[in-house]
Formats: C-alpha cells, sequence, structure tokens
C-alpha cells in the first residue's frame, strides 16, 4: 500500500478511502474530541461547581501532567509487551470511559483527582497503542506519510472539541462536556470491538 501524496491533507483524503485505516481513524478521532475539550473547559467547570480560581487549577493541571508523564514514561512499555496493543488501547479507552462519567458525576472537588487522573492514564494508554496500531496497516516507506495525515486530522479534533464542549456546557450544563465525552468514547470503543479493524498479527499475539 503506497500513499504518493507530500500534502498532509491530500494525504488525510487518501487515508479516508483505507477501510482499515478509516476504522482506527475514526476512533481516534472520537477519543481525541472526548478528551481535547477538557483542557478548554475544565476551569470553567471548577469555577462553577466547586468555586475553584486560578491557583486550584493550576495545582490541579500539574498533578494532570504528573499522571500523564508517568503513564506514558513508566507504564506505557511494560503494560504494553504484557498485553499488546489491541488489549491496551481497550483498556485504556474503558478507563477513559468511566473516568470522564466520574468527572461527569463529582460531587466533591476531591473527586476530580481520582476521575481526571484516570482520564489521563486511560488516554495515555489508548492514543499510542491505537497510533501503533495504525503503523501496522502501512508499508514502512508509508510511515511519515500516514503520520502527517493523522496529524492534520487531529489538529481538526482540537479545534473541534473545544467547540462541541463549550457549547454544551452553555446549553446542557456543567457535566454535559465529560457525559458527551464519555459516550463518544463509548462509541470509540464500539468500533474498536470489530473483528476486521485490527491487523492480524496483532490480533493473534
Amino acid at each position: 500500500m503506497v500513499l504518493r501524496v507530500a500534502n498532509p491533507l491530500a494525504n488525510l483524503i487518501v487515508l479516508l478511502r483505507i477501510v482499515a485505516i478509516r476504522r482506527v481513524l475514526m476512533v481516534v478521532v472520537l477519543l481525541n474530541l472526548a478528551f481535547s475539550g477538557l483542557y478548554s473547559n475544565f476551569p470553567l467547570f471548577t469555577a462553577a461547581r466547586f468555586g475553584w480560581g486560578m491557583f486550584e487549577n493550576a495545582l490541579f493541571f500539574a498533578f494532570v501532567g504528573i499522571c500523564a508523564v508517568t503513564t506514558q514514561g513508566l507504564l506505557l512499555g511494560r503494560m504494553q509487551r504484557w498485553l499488546g496493543d489491541a488489549r491496551l488501547a481497550r483498556v485504556g479507552m474503558i478507563v477513559m470511559v468511566c473516568a470522564l462519567l466520574a468527572t461527569g458525576l463529582a460531587s466533591a472537588a476531591w473527586m476530580l483527582y481520582p476521575s481526571v487522573g484516570l482520564i489521563a492514564f486511560g488516554s495515555g494508554l489508548a492514543i499510542p497503542a491505537l497510533t501503533s496500531l495504525l503503523s501496522l496497516q502501512v508499508s514502512p516507506a508509508d510511515q511519515g506519510r500516514l503520520m502527517g495525515g493523522t496529524a492534520a486530522l487531529l489538529n481538526l479534533t482540537m479545534i473541534a472539541g473545544p467547540v462541541v464542549a463549550g457549547i454544551s456546557f452553555d446549553r446542557a450544563g456543567t457535566a454535559a462536556p465529560y457525559l458527551i465525552g464519555a459516550l463518544l468514547g463509548s462509541a470509540a470503543l464500539l468500533i474498536f470491538a470489530s473483528p476486521t479493524i485490527i491487523p492480524r498479527q496483532e490480533a493473534t499475539s
């Protein structure tokens, strides 16, 4: 399978014509939509529900950063060797969905620490595992083109995610961005459950 186009957006159009890649990309897009609204919306959410200010949010984002670094720096490699990419992606998505629900339903400020920490943990497992699965769908010569097209698509989700989160926050309440995120994550999990989405060498590992 050879992708001949240098432009990232043109590469994206080519990628979306390939069924196997398209389905994995759908999973990645849904997860990033669920996750990308978190950072832009979170200060509004904590201010409206728990009266947090700049200081509390700054401490909290430092905590989330530590969770992300710990997940990807210490845990990801070990868990990848133990579970394989497909199971790792599945575990990460399940954790993300449950944690997004818990965040939206949190009734006390302390509950945000474990719930959002688990969001960072789940996304830190799922996104790299899905990226690895994507790379198995094309030849080594096409890896750069694949990553360029994928990056273009993910940049679009970074625009759309905060917009969806902001509108739902204003129109449907403070919990809405996180409950919608849980629905998007659930949809990604259902798509990923398809037996045709995982490359043969990964499915049999």
